[in-house]
Order: structure tokens, then sequence, then C-alpha cells
């Protein structure tokens, strides 16, 4: 931890700004965030016999590090602090590592130029912040007003039973977002799978679907993956940008992981770093065209989102990088052609 987090300073910081230290759990599951780990996992990692004390460990962040950290980043007493987002709001106290990333296996190496990124940041978080005061708050639609306009669902149990059949019945288009550190948990699953082979089938047939892939982590690798996905997405024909997010900061909509609009007729807001994963959907008239609007102008804003295939330009790719490539996408066709469950299940790999 040392090597990556200057904790140090860190803890300084918040023993500065709350007058006292944290506990030692307190630090301890702190640090454990700071790694990646949710509640339940840090609760495997101490007490692998028993997940009793993932309440605990929730008690103690919720009761202790949350508002210490909402003190230390001047945040709204009331923002919904959530263990996912702890390393990204703390990033400038994770020290940079440049040898650390080019280590790591893997097909793309994607780096900022250094010089050119100064004061990105900034203008970032400036542009982003005027788009949602223009399409939301100076029309009323505050975060309150949205949660109250929403109506919830199981992700699992009744949310995954009925979305293919919704978005198979998508006429015009379909808008989405996605952040990078939830890709893993939907498409790689055998629903995530369904998913996208609709999505292959709605592109078949003319529907205009645009995708935006948020770098949300501090792990390369699962920017890499964030990555890779956008490049499978266009080369099926998704009209796909990539925002950099981890640098300015940028808070996602409603603090959702993923983001769908489906004919602008309703939007589906996918909470999935929580323990209980749920479906919110929006289906107030004005608040989805209003998102539709703020969408469209980040998708074409070359200053926030960038194109893939300039990013994959500047990348030092193999040629397994793209053989991979293509095995998913007539795998993905595959799929797609499937007539019955069954057909569907034999298709996937063992």
């Amino acid at each position: 931890m040392d090597k990556e987090w200057d904790l140090q300073r860190l803890y300084s910081d918040l023993e500065m700004v709350n007058k006292q230290s944290l506990s030692n759990s307190a630090k301890q599951y702190l640090e454990y965030i700071l790694l990646g780990q949710s509640p339940s996992n840090i609760a495997e990692t101490l007490n692998p016999e028993s997940r009793q004390s993932s309440g605990t460990i929730r008690t103690v962040l919720s009761r202790d590090v949350y508002p210490s950290l909402i003190l230390l980043l001047n945040l709204p007493e009331d923002y919904r602090m959530r263990w996912n987002k702890v390393p990204m709001l703390l990033s400038q106290y994770k020290i940079a590592k440049r040898e650390a990333c080019s280590s790591s296996p893997s097909y793309i190496h994607y780096e900022k130029n250094q010089n050119s990124y100064v004061g990105s940041c900034q203008i970032k978080s400036d542009i982003i912040n005027g788009l949602l005061k223009k399409y939301f708050l100076k029309k009323g639609f505050t975060e309150d007003f949205l949660s109250s306009n929403t109506k919830s669902m199981s992700f699992r149990s009744e949310w995954q039973t009925i979305v293919n059949k919704l978005v198979s019945e998508t006429r015009e288009t379909l808008l989405a977002m996605v952040l990078d550190t939830e890709l893993k948990k939907w498409w790689s699953s055998i629903a995530g799978m369904m998913y996208m082979a609709t999505n292959v089938n709605l592109l078949k047939n003319g529907v205009k679907i645009k995708r935006i892939f948020i770098l949300n982590s501090l792990d390369f690798r699962i920017r890499n993956n964030a990555i890779m996905n956008a490049y499978l997405h266009e080369k099926m024909g998704v009209e796909v940008k990539i925002l950099d997010n981890i640098d300015c900061k940028i808070k996602m909509f409603i603090d959702a992981d993923m983001i769908s609009v489906h004919d602008k007729e309703l939007i589906a807001l996918y909470y999935l770093s929580e323990d209980c994963e749920i479906t919110e959907l929006l289906l107030d008239y004005c608040s989805i065209s209003a998102f539709s609007s703020f969408y469209d102008e980040l998708f074409d804003d070359d200053r926030l989102c960038e194109n893939v295939d300039k990013i994959i330009s500047n990348s030092n790719l193999s040629s397994s990088f793209f053989s991979d490539i293509e095995h998913q996408i007539n795998y993905l066709k595959r799929i797609s052609c499937s007539t019955s469950v069954k057909e569907f299940l034999g298709i996937l790999p063992n």
C-alpha cells in the first residue's frame, strides 16, 4: 500500500479536517477499499469463516470513514459516498508509477501525453458542469427530483428477465454509458452476452446504438479492458466514444454504474456496485429529453470524448489483439443467430 498510496499524507489531512484520527480498523477498511475491495470482499478476507462481519465494516465506513472523506474533499453533506468511488475521489493521494503500467501484461499501453494534458482536467470539469447546468439544474432537475421519479427493480431477479425483450423492441436509438469497473460484471455474464446479441440484431435492423465507455478506475488492466470492449463494440457497428474520467472526477449521472436510454422513452439506471444490485427506471418525459440532449452534446464534444480508433492507432498492438477481436465478433454473430436458449447455451464456451 505504501508504494501505491501516500497514506501518511492522507491520514494527516484527514486528522486535520476531522480534528481526530481514524481508528485502526477504519484505516484498515479504507486501505482495502483503495485496493478495490468491496465490504463483502473485505469481510471474506478478514474473516473467511463468516460473512457476518461485513455489516460491521459497512457501519464503520458509513459512520467514520465516509463522513471524513466528504469533509476532506469538500463534497456536499448529502453526497452519496460509495466504496467503489473512493479510489477515484482520492486519486490525488496515489503515487504515480509509470513503470508499474508498462510492466502489466496487456495488449494496450494507453497513456496521456503529460504536456498536452496540463489543465485538461479542469477544462473537462468546467465543460461537464456547464452541460449539467444547461440541461438539468436550470430546469429544476435536481438529483432529489430525479430520484423521486424512478421505479426500482431488482437487477438480477426482475430487470434481467425483461431487458432483452425491452431492448429488442427499440425502433430508432439506444443510448448508453458504462463505467469501466462494471464491464466484467455485465458483459461477461450470460445475461450480458444475450444483451449484446440483442444489440447485434438491432444493428442489423438499422437501429442506431451509441455507447460511451467511461474510464474511471486507477487499475491499468481495467482501463485497458474497457478500451478493448469499446473497440469490439465499434467493430460490431456501435457508435463508440471514450471519456477519460479519472483525473477530472466527473460525477456520473445520478452516480449510476451504467445507463441506457431506450428510444427516448425511458432511462434505465444500473447500480451494480452495491450488494443489492438494482435497476431504476426513469419515466419522466422532460427528464428523459433533457438527458438525451445532454448525452448527444457530451458524445459529440471532442474535448470530452475521444474516438476509439484514435486511441487504438496510438497504441502498440500485437496481431493477437486483432485476431482475438475478430474471434469475438464471429462468436457474437453466432450467438445473435441462435433461435433457442438451448442453442444459445450450446454456443457458449466451456
